[in-house]
């Protein structure tokens, strides 16, 4: 089957905002890349609400999917088919459109959330202070 991408925009403050979903971040058995297991449009709503949340520090982006119990989403599997909860997304700043990927901030320090976003997240009571140590810290905890 052939790679294909998928392409998304939509208006944020009277801006368009453009999205890709890249086959290289759902390729099984890629050595270098986490994978989504979400879908693609699943993929994009994480990025629309983390955008839309202004979850996002210059051209990187943190986010995540809550569940009907208020519980983060397993969205993708790293390199050792560990559960990632935590989608990072970024912009090259001579481009237009966005994209993103699973990150496993335990495994990659540039994949640790910004600390201004993580506090937005303790402000909402999506994680606690404790938690927010551990990721910034590079270590697991139970999102």
């Amino acid at each position: 089957m052939p790679d294909i991408q998928f392409t998304y925009q939509f208006e944020y403050d009277k801006k368009e905002v453009h999205y890709l979903s890249s086959p290289k971040h759902r390729q099984i058995g890629n050595p270098h890349k986490s994978i989504w297991i979400v879908t693609h449009d699943e993929e994009f709503r994480c990025f629309k609400y983390t955008y839309e949340n202004e979850w996002v520090v210059e051209n990187e982006a943190w986010g995540f999917v809550l569940n009907a119990n208020e519980k983060f989403t397993v969205l993708g599997q790293g390199l050792n088919n560990e559960e990632l909860k935590i989608a990072k997304f970024k912009k090259d700043p001579n481009a237009t459109e966005w994209h993103g990927y699973p990150c496993n901030y335990m495994a990659n320090t540039y994949d640790v959330p910004s600390d201004i976003v993580l506090k937005k997240w303790v402000e909402l009571h999506r994680i606690t202070k404790a938690k927010m140590s551990k990721i910034q810290q590079t270590l697991s905890c139970n999102l």
